[in-house]
């Protein structure tokens, strides 16, 4: 039956067509009976001669039609008219969103209020179990009120009935990439696991939320493409520009929750709109707060299987308040899996945050609580131990933090312990094969999995088994089609019985029947087994069955894959396929690495991390591969080669953070952080053993992470690697390792404010380049004193140091060269030459902006705003310092970012805005705590104190102050900020109103104090 115009399908008058998509066409219709216009839509012929398929329709329409949300648009019903099959809905007088999104993005304001509206729709439908699927700015209506309104949940998949519906999935409205069929949604919006045709939930939402709010905000979608294929190789490789590159007012908050949504892995993501919501309402109200923790677990490959009921064991455990909760169990027992799940299933319970943190390469005590300091973003701090700047930054906030592998390093366990007693919101769970013996451990033992009773036969009962279901699980994975049958079922129970459940070796035995059907894989794990478990009679009978398995299928490979195995176990938490081909292979051989490779993976012996950019061992395994590469006489040819490549690695990597892709070049390089260290480990181990080229290159190695540590803010890291290279060089001539290495190590002494050794370290390198005729070096040496001489009021003196390093080097190296012009600014500036300081930074800002250079930009921006304000200008300055946080931000300088929030807050204060003020002197604290410069936290509170007596709070300003006056003599700093002049005065003038004995009232409590009681005195703003 066609419809048109005038014609009635039953009780409703066709008034207008309004369009067509993949689930029919959609007319304007009177619903003559309740006499209401209505939007109704006519199903595809398809669907309504299919009646399974059209009944599983009907069931997911009464889920929809449950959703009662005023930015849901309402199902009426569904109705069938002389054969004729329709939804009909309310009509939204209005837009679509994709018709009113502008070139550059929408306002802000109405970004946020639009993003709040979608997030709360969104979570009305999750919470009836309907995920949307196929969320665009084409399927979300703006009334003519400016309401929003989410159409087309007749295409969501219904969680909780678990169907889906082929024959609807095409997007409503045509798209220029859209992809009808097997993959529901429109392909600039899926989410990764959407491209590769898996299942998808609620999390897949939140990624096309995240595509969605990009779009917003910027007007341009983050994966760009003219054809499917290449926006979805974007989708599943490619890191989005980042927003405030896009668009420099967005703020960092929003850009923060936009990146969450697109993460590749759904655990990283927001684990529910309700979380999204309360993040987007705390940036709409401008409230600050610490920033939430959040380290996701590494996205699994396999499904959990057989855990149920210990995963409620332990969640009860963690309930019931078990705030050291360690899982053990033997290794390949599945602890890192059913840690993964733990976590996800724990996180949200925890509004302060969650924390995955992989203890697979730490193998020292010592390095645990670093190791976790690192994962969690918080940077070494000079004169503060890493117990402390943790304590300091979880605080009292309810956290969670997964600790997995701790088996390595039990001697930390104490340290562990005092953590989470230092911190009363803090629960950690942490994976061992022992248990930690620590007092406030609750141990909680992880079994194989169950195994089929003897005897069993029925492929039911067996399939409801979990050991079975793994191995069969894992058998399908790399022979499709394989199933449990009559003819192997006996084999299958067997085998899994003959590994005694252990996940790992179900994996690995498995893999196997790619090439043999289940019995002969019995028949011949039977021998390897017998042989095998023989010997080693001091281990567990289950870790040998376990040993046994991995050394029966690594007998298995080939020689060449043996080979690659034994030189894989010399990376730490994973490599890159480049550098696997050059630390494995000759170029002889270099050909061979790909298949090699992929025969490993398809054996389970090496894991996928992420998108395929990465691989990784499981740490079982790549201790045994280590025992075998020693037991060949392997070790050292490899561990060199794997130091060569990363040394050439560090070469790449400083010349990419001077270069274009600044900030790609640092995301790649911090995974392979643990790498770094232990290329520098080695390499100060050889040169220890009288090797003269180690010496060179563990200097060199050092010196060449110099931007990268700073940037990291792993100065302490950088420090202890310095100075044992140093050492080791300091009776050899100079060399371009020596140099650099100088430069680092000032580098770091000018972080911690030493400035007299900084000087030293600058002026050593600025030697050994002049020594070698190596300008950079030379100038770069002779930046850095000049900056010092600078930082002591030695003016004149650090003109002419930075007049000297410019002349040295010109444009050697563009980088320096620009930092260098940004630090004559400033002393132009201190010598009274605003306007020539003006002229400089931002010649210097404009040279480096075409290299997308947030350093040395961010930087330079602040140093201009600094003279903006002194220029009167305060509005101009907040605005630029708005630009430069967003560089430093996007780079990942966060205590460049902590001093740009404080001096934001001076400049608001001077202009008269104090809620503006104390939002960013708030800022300021978290940040300079997260860091651990005590003199930055007593600076913000200073700003605090100036704050409150802006406002006439007289008592509460002279308690602040008291804090920071405390802090500051605690930590034997001085707290003066050249931006507050005449603060002291006024805090003496209110401090003559109060009686004595009040004051040293505040004095005495103020020495008990902490930042963190002071912004809870003080409130919100």
């Amino acid at each position: 039956m066609r419809l048109t115009t005038g014609s009635r399908l039953g009780i409703y008058e066709i008034l207008a067509r309004i369009g067509a998509g993949g689930m029919g066409e959609v007319f304007r219709a009177r619903d003559t009976r309740l006499g209401r216009d209505v939007a109704l839509k006519v199903l595809p012929d398809a669907l309504a001669r299919d009646a399974a398929a059209l009944a599983r329709f009907e069931r997911e329409a009464r889920t929809v039609a449950g959703l009662n949300h005023p930015n849901i648009v309402v199902l009426h019903s569904v109705e069938d008219v002389e054969g004729v099959r329709f939804l009909t809905m309310e009509l939204v007088e209005g837009d679509s969103l994709a018709a009113q999104i502008p070139d550059g993005g929408m306002p802000l304001a109405r970004v946020l209020e639009l993003a709040v509206a979608l997030a709360e729709a969104l979570d009305a439908a999750h919470a009836k179990g309907v995920v949307h699927r196929d969320l665009k700015p084409a399927n979300v209506m703006l009334t003519r009120d400016g309401r929003v309104k989410v159409l087309d949940f007749g295409l969501a998949k219904s969680t909780a009935a678990a169907t889906e519906l082929d024959a609807t999935v095409a997007p409503t409205q045509a798209d220029p990439i859209s992809s009808p069929g097997l993959v529901v949604g429109t392909v600039p919006y899926m989410a990764p696991e959407q491209v590769r045709g898996e299942n998808s939930d609620a999390r897949t939402d939140l990624f096309a939320f995240g595509v969605l709010l990009y779009e917003l905000a910027s007007g341009k979608r983050p994966f760009q493409g003219h054809t499917m294929g290449v926006v979805s190789s974007a989708i599943l490789t490619a890191t989005p520009t980042p927003l405030p590159a896009m668009r420099a007012d967005v703020p960092a908050d929003l850009a923060r929750i936009v990146e969450r949504c697109l993460e590749k892995d759904p655990g990283a993501r927001f684990q529910t709109a309700r979380d999204l919501v309360s993040e987007l309402r705390r940036v709409g109200s401008g409230r600050v707060e610490a920033p939430k923790l959040f380290v996701a677990p590494p996205a699994p490959s396999t499904e959990l299987l057989g855990r149920e009921d210990a995963l409620a064991g332990a969640i009860a455990r963690v309930q019931e308040g078990a705030r050291l909760l360690t899982v053990t169990g033997y290794g390949g027992t599945g602890k890192t899996r059913f840690a993964i799940e733990l976590f996800r299933r724990l996180a949200n319970a925890f509004p302060g945050g969650a924390a995955f943190v992989s203890l697979a390469s730490v193998t020292a005590a010592a390095d645990v609580l670093p190791a976790i300091a690192t994962a969690l973003a918080i940077p070494e701090a000079h004169g503060r131990s890493t117990r402390d700047a943790l304590a300091t930054v979880i605080g009292e906030r309810r956290v969670l933090l997964v600790l997995d592998n701790l088996e390595q390093v039990l001697d930390s366990a104490e340290d562990v312990a005092a953590l989470v007693a230092r911190c009363p919101g803090l629960h950690c769970v942490a994976t061992s094969r022992a248990p930690l013996k620590v007092g406030a451990e609750t141990e909680y033992s992880l079994p194989p999995l169950d195994l089929p009773p003897a005897g069993e036969r029925s492929l039911a009962a067996l399939r409801a088994c979990p050991s079975v279901a793994l191995f069969t699980q894992r058998a399908e994975k790399v022979k499709p089609g394989f199933a449990l049958t009559d003819a192997n079922a006996a084999a299958i129970a067997d085998i899994c019985r003959k590994l005694d459940g252990l996940p790992l070796a179900l994996e690995l035995a498995a893999a196997r029947v790619r090439i043999l059907d289940p019995a002969a894989v019995l028949q011949r794990l039977d021998r390897a087994l017998d042989l095998l478990t023989s010997g080693d009679r001091d281990l567990p009978l289950r870790q040998r069955t376990l040993r046994a398995t991995i050394s029966w299928s690594y007998s298995l490979l080939d020689a060449g894959e043996q080979r690659l195995l034994r030189k894989l176990s010399v990376f730490h938490e994973g490599w890159t396929l480049a550098a696997m081909e050059q630390v494995c292979y000759s170029d002889d051989d270099r050909h061979l690495a790909l298949d090699q490779l992929d025969s490993l993976v398809e054996k389970g012996l090496v894991r996928v991390v992420g998108s395929a950019e990465r691989y990784a061992l499981l740490e079982t395994i790549r201790a045994f591969a280590a025992e075998q590469l020693h037991a060949s006489n392997e070790t050292e040819p490899a561990r060199r080669r794997h130091a060569a490549y990363f040394l050439q690695y560090a070469e790449e990597v400083a010349a990419g953070i001077r270069a274009a892709g600044q900030i790609e070049c640092m995301r790649r390089a911090r995974r392979e952080d643990p790498n770094f260290g232990a290329a520098i480990a080695w390499l100060l181990s050889c040169a220890r053993a009288g090797e003269v080229d180690a010496v060179e290159q563990a200097m060199l190695l050092c010196g060449l992470l110099d931007w990268y540590w700073h940037i990291n803010g792993q100065h302490l890291t950088a420090r202890e690697a310095l100075e044992a290279a140093i050492a080791l060089g300091a009776r050899r001539g100079p060399s371009r390792g020596r140099g650099l290495a100088h430069l680092a190590a000032g580098m770091v002494s000018t972080t911690t404010g030493e400035w007299e050794r900084s000087l030293r370290e600058w002026a050593a390198g600025r030697d050994d380049g002049a020594a070698i005729g190596d300008r950079a070096i030379q100038g770069e040496g002779q930046m850095g004193m000049g900056y010092c001489q600078l930082a002591t009021g030695r003016i004149a003196e650090a003109g002419e140091s930075f007049d000297a390093a410019l002349a040295m080097f010109g444009h050697v190296d563009g980088f320096i060269h620009a930092i260098t012009c940004c630090m004559k600014s400033l002393q132009l500036f201190a010598s009274g030459k605003l306007e020539d300081g003006l002229a400089l930074v931002q010649q210097a800002i404009a040279a480096r902006e075409p290299f997308d250079d947030g350093e040395c930009c961010g930087v330079g921006l602040s140093f201009l705003a600094q003279m903006t304000f002194a220029k009167g200008e305060t509005a101009g300055a907040i605005a630029i310092y708005e630009r430069s946080l967003e560089r430093l931000l996007a780079v990942g300088d966060i205590p460049e970012v902590a001093r740009v929030h404080s001096e934001m807050g001076w400049t608001a204060l001077a202009r008269g805005d104090a809620r503006e003020a104390m939002r960013a002197f708030r800022r300021a604290v978290y940040t300079y705590e997260a860091v651990g410069s005590p003199r930055g936290v007593g600076v913000a509170l200073l700003g605090i104190a100036a704050v409150e007596a802006s406002e006439g709070r007289a008592e509460r300003a002279l308690k602040v102050a008291a804090v920071a006056d405390a802090l500051s003599s605690r930590a034997g700093v001085v707290i003066e900020h050249p931006m507050a002049p005449g603060l002291a005065e006024k805090i003496a003038a209110l401090k003559a109103s109060v009686p004595a004995r009040d004051l040293e009232a505040m004095a005495g409590k103020a020495a008990t104090q902490t930042a963190a009681d002071v912004l809870a005195m003080v409130g919100e703003p």
